[in-house]
Parts: structure tokens; C-alpha cells; sequence
């Protein structure tokens, strides 16, 4: 069977036949003991439905700030959604390092490093470089609205998730959220601080949420059309 070059095929012990996004990539991952008929009954519904996926994914707005600066050296800058501007300055260096002098980053790559390597370090600073002032938005919220006990605040990137927080207030965001408009930050963090008194996505936990966001369900519309690139 002739594949589009966007699918790539794997055969595993699993029972089911599955399917992934990879990036632009689809990845069927078939499931054993499966004749060739059957094979290719599940290949070809499998590259349909995630099709459909695809072409709705492409729609959304791609929160990708970094793509240029992980192939080209040079000047670069970012935006973020309450305009502060962020000029990264990279160059090839004997190994990769990231730094923040005068206002600027500098950023070393070594030849050999990853691309995903780099991105996960450009990331991380991000999400290190703002963490004070999320956390502090986090517990003015907090102070708002619902004044749970806080744990602690983390920025940490995720392909799918924007937040997750458990029930001893340990409260994580996805650095993606800095480039999302203000009111939907304001909506993830009073999404997950709910999950501190309700752990699931029940009707109690909703009542929670409208109690200090009535138009809550217009920002989880919103929210859906962005997508987060992968690494």
C-alpha cells in the first residue's frame, strides 16, 4: 500500500490499531495478529480520521515564537501578548549555553546540539525568566476569587496541556499561555486553582469556575483555536 510521505507506518504488539500526530506527521501504529485486508481496512480509516484532525489543527493559531531561531543564526525577537519584546541574539559557539545580559539573550549553539535540545532550552528560560510575575498573578487571582492555600506556581511547557494543578496546590502553566490574549491566562488559572477543591471536570467543579468567570465557556472557545508546536 503507497503511503503519503506525511504518514509513517509501525507495526506493534498492541491490540488495537492507533493513530498519532507527530508535528505534520501521521503516525499509525497498528495492533497485531491483523491479516493485510485488515491492515489496510485501518490504514486507510485511520489516515482519514486523522486527516480531519489535521485540517482542523491547521486552522488554529500556531503558538511557535521560536521556529527561526532554531536554524538561523543572527538577530531575533519575540512578542509577547502583552507586548514585551524579548531580542534573543544567537550565534555558533563551542557548546550551547543561554544567557540574559543588558537586556538581551545570548544564545550559544554548539554544531552537534539538537534541535529539540535547543528548543527545550529557549523554553525553559522563557518560563524561568517570567515565572515571578505569572506566580504573582496566580495568587492575585487567587486573592480574588476562591483564596485556596497555594503551594507552589511552575511555568513548564507541554505539547496538549495549559495547566494542571493538584489538590495540595501545586499549580503548573504552560509558558505558551504568555502568548495567548490576557483574558484566557486569567481563565487557565482559575481553571486549574478549581481543581484544588474539585480534582475532575464534574458539575461542581464548573459551578466553581462560572461562580467567578460567568463567560467561561466563550474562553474555552477561544482557547481552542491556538495550538501549541511540538518540540
Amino acid at each position: 500500500m503507497n503511503l503519503p510521505t506525511y504518514v509513517t507506518l509501525e507495526r506493534t504488539r498492541n491490540r488495537h490499531s492507533r493513530a498519532i500526530l507527530q508535528g505534520d506527521t501521521i503516525v499509525i501504529r497498528l495492533g497485531r495478529f491483523l491479516s493485510h485486508a485488515e491492515e489496510e481496512r485501518h490504514i486507510q480509516w485511520l489516515v482519514a480520521a486523522m486527516e480531519r484532525v489535521q485540517r482542523r489543527e491547521k486552522m488554529k493559531t500556531r503558538i511557535d515564537p521560536f521556529r527561526a531561531l532554531l536554524h538561523e543564526d543572527g538577530e531575533h525577537q519575540i512578542t509577547l501578548a502583552d507586548g514585551t519584546i524579548e531580542r534573543i541574539h544567537r550565534t555558533l559557539a563551542p557548546r550551547t549555553t543561554l544567557r540574559f545580559k543588558n537586556n538581551e539573550w545570548l544564545l550559544g549553539v554548539a554544531r552537534k546540539t539538537p534541535v529539540r535540545d535547543v528548543h527545550r532550552l529557549l523554553w525553559r528560560a522563557l518560563s524561568k525568566h517570567h515565572l515571578a510575575r505569572i506566580t504573582a498573578r496566580v495568587h492575585a487571582i487567587n486573592t480574588m476569587t476562591f483564596r485556596f492555600p497555594i503551594s507552589s506556581v511552575q511555568l513548564r511547557y507541554a505539547k496538549t496541556q495549559w495547566g494542571s494543578c493538584s489538590r495540595r496546590g501545586n499549580v503548573s502553566l504552560n509558558p505558551a499561555l504568555l502568548f495567548v490574549p490576557d483574558h484566557l491566562l486569567t481563565y487557565v488559572i482559575i481553571h486549574e486553582l478549581a481543581h484544588i477543591a474539585h480534582a475532575h471536570h464534574g458539575k461542581r467543579f464548573w459551578a466553581a469556575v462560572e461562580s467567578v468567570l460567568p463567560n467561561f465557556r466563550d474562553c474555552i472557545r477561544e482557547i481552542r483555536g491556538y495550538r501549541i508546536s511540538p518540540l
